[in-house]
């Protein structure tokens, strides 16, 4: 059975991608899956896809349209999103302090960049250096908008309970 690890978008490629491709195949949405490349064939059929089962219609393939597509495992139980994983409430779980923007520094930000990884939301080359440039406001952006949450680039009180859970309490 296919895992949902990260938010699959066009020109993406990887064996997720390829699991998608062959469903969509099976499902009849695509006429063949080739390559594990998403193409903008591949992305046309996703978007007919999230039109017939009502979902959000944009090309990306999230958690919801991943589990529309593969609704059991073998068990006959959906499978585990990691972004529906929460934290456990241990003192593990970084806690929020501030706010986080384009320019912030620090051990937080190398938290929050860690778990947008974690959620498949790319980073490019910084990976998670502690440093809150642009692709991490963009990564923040996605995640807001995947969220629906207020979409401002700002890693607030609300972002990171999505991020984190709502357990973690300003200190």
């Amino acid at each position: 059975m296919a895992t949902y690890h990260r938010l699959i978008k066009a020109l993406m490629s990887g064996e997720d991608v390829r699991a998608v491709k062959d469903r969509l195949v099976e499902l009849g949405y695509l006429k063949s899956s080739t390559h594990n490349t998403m193409g903008l064939q591949s992305v046309a059929a996703v978007k007919a896809f999230q039109r017939d089962k009502g979902l959000q219609v944009d090309g990306i393939v999230g958690p919801a349209t991943w589990f529309a597509l593969f609704p059991a495992n073998d068990s006959g139980t959906a499978t585990e999103k990691p972004s529906d994983k929460q934290p456990e409430s241990d003192t593990s779980a970084p806690v929020f302090k501030r706010n986080l923007k384009f320019g912030s520094e620090g051990e937080d930000v190398r938290a929050v960049q860690k778990r947008l990884i974690e959620l498949g939301y790319s980073l490019g080359k910084c990976g998670a250096d502690g440093e809150f440039g642009g692709a991490t406001k963009t990564a923040v952006l996605a995640f807001q908008t995947d969220k629906q949450l207020d979409r401002d680039g700002i890693v607030g009180k609300k972002t990171w309970a999505a991020l984190f859970g709502a357990s973690q309490q300003v200190t």
